[in-house]
């Protein structure tokens, strides 16, 4: 995959998952982590799940939502607190913060309005592509 490609791909898909549209989202990033060397797919691959667990959580699956937040997190927090253009840091407090929040209202101490769901924030600009790693 090219660089720019890559590049277009990445903020794609995180404009996707700040609009909420998680499980396109998913699809684009996907389409990332196919072409990556394995060294990087776990990255790709915890962005991923984080996408698909917050769709899950708006889709009243709390389990899967769960389940995909927590392995996401575990993923993600391999590459410190910013990796290749995204802010882990921040996802990763914002992704924790929710999926505490999801476990809230499975076990209904909390109203399912209680969940604020994470963004992404990509910067194009810091994006380093996995050749250059």
């Amino acid at each position: 995959m090219e660089v720019e490609e890559e590049r277009r791909l990445m903020a794609e898909g995180a404009d996707l998952f700040n609009a909420g549209r998680f499980f396109d989202c998913h699809e684009v990033w996907e389409d990332v982590w196919n072409a990556q060397p394995p060294s990087e797919r776990q990255f790709l691959q915890g962005l991923i799940q984080i996408a698909v667990g917050c769709e899950h959580f708006n889709r009243g699956n709390l389990r899967g939502a769960i389940s995909l937040l927590d392995r996401g997190l575990r993923k993600i927090k391999k590459y410190g607190g910013r990796h290749r253009g995204v802010r882990l840091a921040q996802l990763e407090r914002d992704a924790g913060a929710a999926l505490d929040a999801i476990r809230m209202v499975e076990t209904r101490q909390a109203p399912g309005t209680s969940v604020r769901l994470p963004t992404v924030d990509f910067d194009p600009e810091a994006f380093v592509p996995a050749a250059g790693l």
